[in-house]
């Protein structure tokens, strides 16, 4: 037992560090050896870390399949239908995780989610309160919450919001754009040329931060030779990808996170 708890602990430091593969490793050994339920969810937390999301929803699926009330596995399928585009499930499974009044931190955050990609500002923001009133150190929900206050004209409090995503979770890199975003609004654009140029470091195959570093040495900050870098680095990038879809495609498009262990 005293080796099960290390090795969940272990887990649980790896995942909160994004070192995935390596809580990955760890968890389907907890998996193979012992029946508690929250190891195949965290093991399919690692894999949507990974983006191997079918992978993760066929465990999600045994889980609910044999646990149909285990709130976890729900929250975690609505993750799921996110990841996939597909927003209506997630709404609908959110909804009735709501519904039973599972006591989830994250479920508001993810619901908050849902409805950034819907465009209901306001609704979203109550939603991302909800949550840090739970956990005040829910990193997505001060990113989520900043998204909506920036639609909503409230630029300032967006940027404080998104400064909190960051320093509890800085290597979101997603924080560092919205951070960016709100910051060029705020016309903050030395701090908002940082914010990007961390973010392109967090995710270096990713072509939206040099996008925004483009525009802004084309548009707010004149540098031709800084902004045509910049823009074929984002060309290059995006033809890495070859086909895939980039994980950042616009500031208020929130990619889906697994809750942490």
């Amino acid at each position: 037992m005293a080796v099960e708890a290390r090795d969940s602990h272990l887990a649980q430091v790896y995942f909160a560090a994004g070192r995935y593969a390596e809580a990955l490793v760890l968890l389907e050994q907890l998996v193979a050896c012992s029946t508690d339920p929250s190891y195949p969810c965290r093991k399919a937390m690692c894999l949507l870390a990974l983006n191997r999301v079918p992978e993760a929803e066929a465990i999600l699926q045994t889980v609910t399949t044999e646990l149909p009330h285990y709130a976890l596995a729900r929250m975690l399928l609505g993750q799921t239908a996110l990841m996939k585009g597909e927003t209506a499930e997630a709404e609908a499974i959110f909804a009735q995780l709501r519904e039973s009044e599972a006591e989830m931190p994250a479920l508001h955050s993810q619901v908050g989610t849902v409805y950034l990609r819907r465009q209901r500002w306001a609704e979203a923001a109550e939603l991302f309160r909800k949550a840090l009133e739970a956990d005040p150190d829910l990193a997505e929900a001060h990113d989520g919450l900043g998204v909506a206050l920036r639609h909503l004209g409230q630029v300032e409090d967006s940027g404080h919001e998104h400064m909190q995503a960051v320093a509890l979770q800085h290597d979101r890199p997603q924080s560092h754009i919205n951070l960016g975003i709100s910051l060029t609004r705020a016309n903050q654009i030395e701090w908002a040329i940082r914010a990007f140029n961390v973010a392109a470091d967090l995710a270096p195959n990713e072509p939206y931060p040099h996008r925004c570093l483009s525009r802004i040495y084309r548009r707010i900050k004149p540098d031709h030779a800084k902004a045509r870098h910049h823009l074929l680095l984002a060309r290059d990038l995006r033809r890495g990808l070859r086909g895939k879809v980039p994980a950042f495609r616009q500031g208020a498009r929130m990619k889906a996170t697994p809750a942490a262990t």
